[in-house]
């Protein structure tokens, strides 16, 4: 994969809840960022393979619950103190 700019993801600032009266709603960015090329689809594409590694790495341990979901959780899901949801 091709280095980029972005080395984290990042805390997260915004959270946008859609539901099916304002999904048409999603930002210009929205749909950019899950493209392959961009650095944030890049970023989306190995936050998913780490999720599918604790999950595999959980079923072989036969844990009923994720192993290492603080870590996972720090590491991407972090929310930034200023985060809103909206």
């Amino acid at each position: 994969m091709p280095a980029t700019g972005i080395t984290s993801a990042g805390a997260i600032n915004n959270i946008y809840a859609y539901d099916e009266d304002n999904k048409i709603e999603h930002a210009h960015h929205d749909y950019q960022s899950g493209a392959l090329h961009s650095e944030h689809g890049r970023l989306a594409v190995q936050a998913s393979a780490e999720m599918m590694l604790l999950t595999l790495r959980s079923i072989s341990r036969g844990s009923p619950v994720f192993t290492d979901w603080e870590i996972f959780k720090d590491k991407w899901l972090k929310l930034s103190p200023a985060a809103r949801m909206s």
